[in-house]
C-alpha cells in the first residue's frame, strides 16, 4: 500500500501536498488521517499517536532499541522510551515467560 502511494515519488516524503511541498503536521492530521479513521471507526489518530504506535510495535517485536532510534531520529533512548507504551496483555505475557524460564522473577504485573 505504501508503494502504491508513494508512486514515482522522489522527495522521500510519506505526506506531502498536491504541488509536492510538505505538510503541516495539524494539515496531515486534518486532511489525511482524519478519512481513514473515520472509515475504520476509530478514534481519529494523529501523527505523534502513529509515531508512539509504531515504536511500541517496534519494542514489542523485539527490534534493538539502538535501531528504533536511528529509524525515528532520535539522539537518545531516554527520549525513544518516553514513546514506549506497553498493553497490559504484553506485560503479563512476559512476565508468564519470565516466570516459566525463572521462578525466582516477580509475577506483579508492571
Amino acid at each position: 500500500m505504501l508503494r502504491e502511494h508513494l508512486g514515482n515519488r522522489q522527495s522521500r516524503r510519506v505526506f506531502q501536498t498536491k504541488d509536492g511541498t510538505p505538510f503541516v503536521v495539524n494539515n496531515v492530521n486534518r486532511h489525511v488521517l482524519k478519512a481513514p479513521c473515520k472509515a475504520v471507526k476509530i478514534s481519529i489518530g494523529t501523527t505523534p499517536a502513529l509515531r508512539h504506535g509504531r515504536i511500541s510495535a517496534l519494542q514489542q517485536n523485539n527490534v534493538s532499541s539502538d535501531l528504533i532510534k536511528k529509524w525515528v531520529g532520535h539522539t537518545s533512548l531516554k527520549t525513544t522510551s518516553k514513546y514506549t507504551h506497553f498493553p497490559a496483555e504484553y506485560r503479563q505475557e512476559v512476565v508468564s515467560k519470565l516466570t516459566k524460564m525463572d521462578p525466582m522473577v516477580p509475577t506483579r504485573n508492571e
